[in-house]
């Protein structure tokens, strides 16, 4: 996610049908599909997606305040990239990622259980 924000592929405030927005919201939904299904215990898939979102989220929000964090910024933007990360990030992962993780997981836990 992180690498498709930068690149310019997803945008903040992203429309829910553009195509550079359904292909990285797929993979994820399909990657969360395959943990529930290795994980197959209910108790552990809630929490491996709450784990997985809040490290997804640190992560990224790391990568767009990692000019200030090594000290390469200018002062000026001190105050403003801290806040301007904040606001990207959550603006990207909300609401439509936890719904893909937790529907793919879900999906993945009842499968797991349905076929074997």
């Amino acid at each position: 996610m992180l690498n498709a924000f930068l690149s310019g592929s997803q945008t903040v405030g992203y429309t829910f049908w553009s195509i550079s927005t359904a292909v990285p919201l797929l993979l994820l939904f399909l990657v969360s599909v395959l943990a529930g299904m290795l994980l197959a215990d209910i108790r552990s898939i809630v929490l491996g997606i709450f784990e997985a979102l809040a490290l997804t989220i640190l992560l990224t929000y790391t990568g767009i305040a990692l000019p200030l964090l090594v000290g390469n910024a200018p002062s000026l933007y001190a105050n403003a990239i801290p806040e301007t990360a904040i606001h990207d990030v959550f603006s990207m992962f909300f609401p439509l990622i936890p719904f893909s993780f937790l529907i793919g997981a879900l999906m993945g836990g009842f499968l797991e259980d349905w076929l074997f």
